[in-house]
């Protein structure tokens, strides 16, 4: 094999060593050892961590074991050929990064060729001098750092992008929440007046009405409806007044109590069976209410919407009060959520779990991002979990969602009893 070098004394000082590449690791693939330990010398005298293997079975187990900053490799080894472990490390997500320039002998253009179509990033052709080999890595080197650099940067662009469509998501939500609470205190009003008057008859009726007239049991159902919708309408009220108010100590039980006002009569019209185990004694966190009911209720029509036609549906409703630290951070890992703090105080976790259709692999990442959703145009708008998430994220907590296809969906709500 030539030997690699054009009289080295005379061009090593070229290239001065630089401080920054001090710890970049190097794996030099070369079955020559002379050629391999003068290559080696030169780039640990120059700051760099070099480590040389003579074929390419140890290559790649070293790269897999200790992932390497650039790879300098010989086209012709013993065994596996330098271009079939070029196409080996570019196959395996594992290596596919990692920086490659072919050091080698060989002149013919046509393995040169399909080392570049496999992945190579450079190539030099021995016998090299010192300046060449090191401008070339760090080129190549200062390029990998550069699209690092870009794939981070697009990272934070998408995240900021996200978090800018949780807060339009946010504001519209927002804009509709207070029309229609301008909408429903008109409303309340017009239909509590015809109510009671309706309500007042029907009591009066049956207060003369004879215990054997066969017509009170349709007035005492008439009676039953129309004190449901008067407790909805007042509910409805309140909802609307709250919109502005500013955070309260809240009982997450009373929440949950007051959204099924809303929804509970749709879940038994869709034949779903409600389980409610709400713990004793919770302790209040502090909460925007009427937000967190928007939270729950989103939830809510969501697991009516996927239990949908299920004889057998089941939703199941759980609040706990958890405090201890190894649980909390765990489900936040699950999340890869990095937070400096929690709250000491631990937190109310309600957790609303269903046996309907569940959400695909593909979908279950997404499900909180602004105006994504899997059901038909004009049936959803994508902004209520996204919504929900921007919300519960505002009151220092989060939303854990946990799902398999054909068998159901669990959303578990953290809300911080103290300050986060």
């Amino acid at each position: 094999m030539p030997d690699p070098l054009s009289s080295p004394e005379a061009d090593a000082p070229d290239i001065p060593p630089m401080a920054a590449e001090r710890q970049r690791r190097i794996l030099i693939v070369d079955d020559d050892e002379r050629s391999a330990g003068f290559c080696r010398g030169v780039l640990e005298g120059y700051g760099y961590i070099a480590v040389a293997v003579a074929n390419g079975e140890a290559a790649m187990e070293s790269a897999l074991v200790e992932p390497c900053d650039l790879m300098l490799l010989d086209l012709v080894l013993p065994g596996m050929d330098g271009l079939t472990l070029l196409g080996r490390l570019r196959e395996d997500v594992m290596t596919r990064s990692i920086p490659v320039v072919v050091v080698t002998g060989v002149t013919d253009r046509e393995p040169l060729t399909r080392a570049f179509e496999i992945g190579v990033d450079d190539y030099l052709i021995k016998p090299y001098v010192i300046s060449e080999l090191l401008v070339r890595i760090k080129s190549v080197l200062r390029k990998r750092e550069l699209e690092e650099q870009l794939i981070r940067s697009n990272m934070d662009l998408r995240r900021a992008l996200q978090n800018l469509q949780q807060k339009e998501a946010h504001l519209i939500q927002s804009a509709k929440l207070a029309a229609i609470g301008t909408l429903a205190a008109g409303v309340a009003h017009e239909l509590n007046q015809p109510l009671m008057v309706v309500r007042g008859t029907v009591q009066m009726m049956l207060q003369d009405m004879p215990r054997s007239d066969g017509c009170r049991e349709d007035l005492r159902g008439i009676e039953l409806q129309t004190g449901r919708m008067m407790r909805i309408i007042n509910h409805l009220t309140d909802f609307s007044r709250q919109a502005n108010q500013e955070r309260r100590p809240v009982d997450v039980n009373g929440v949950i109590k007051d959204a099924f006002t809303f929804v509970g009569q749709q879940l038994t019209n869709h034949t779903v069976s409600v389980k409610m185990d709400l713990a004793d004694a919770l302790p209040p966190v502090p909460a925007n209410r009427t937000q967190i009911e928007q939270v729950f209720l989103n939830i809510l029509l969501n697991a009516r919407d996927a239990l949908h036609g299920r004889r057998d549906a089941v939703l199941s409703v759980r609040t706990e009060y958890v405090t201890d630290p190894a649980r909390i951070r765990t489900a936040l890992d699950r999340l890869s959520v990095k937070r400096e703090q929690i709250s000491q105080r631990g937190y109310v976790v309600t957790t609303f779990t269903d046996n309907g259709t569940g959400i695909s692999p593909e979908n279950i990442g997404r499900i909180f991002d602004p105006f994504f959703t899997t059901k038909p145009p004009g049936k959803g708008t994508g902004l209520g979990l996204s919504v929900s998430y921007n919300i519960v994220q505002e009151h220092g907590g989060w939303i854990r969602a946990e799902s398999k296809p054909g068998e159901g969906t669990s959303f578990s709500v953290y809300l911080p009893v103290g300050s986060s």
